[in-house]
């Protein structure tokens, strides 16, 4: 399985640092080869070893609630913030 389906299969989730390493397990040099990922467009940088998934690979998108949790973790969401992003209560959350 080439790099990019196995990118692919994991689209619906943050990729951290951690995982691409082990997914680059049989490069040299793994950090320039995420450098490179990003220069293709295949990864979007959302922070310091943090990363998701391209459009042009999948369109689906990660959960914003999940991104949260990678980003500050542990985070929290609320149950109106459910509630406001599912659409089942008018008010809007913020």
């Amino acid at each position: 399985m080439d790099l990019s389906q196995s990118i692919r299969n994991l689209s619906n989730q943050p990729l951290t640092h951690q995982l691409l390493t082990s997914l680059l397990k049989d490069y040299k040099r793994p950090n320039d080869k995420i450098h490179e990922l990003i220069s293709a467009g295949i990864i979007e940088p959302v922070k310091k070893g943090l990363y998701l998934p391209s459009t042009k690979l999948s369109e689906t998108r990660t959960e914003p609630f999940l991104l949260a949790n990678h980003m500050l973790g542990p985070s929290y969401v609320s149950f109106d913030s459910a509630l406001s992003y599912y659409g089942l209560i008018p008010e809007r959350v913020f």
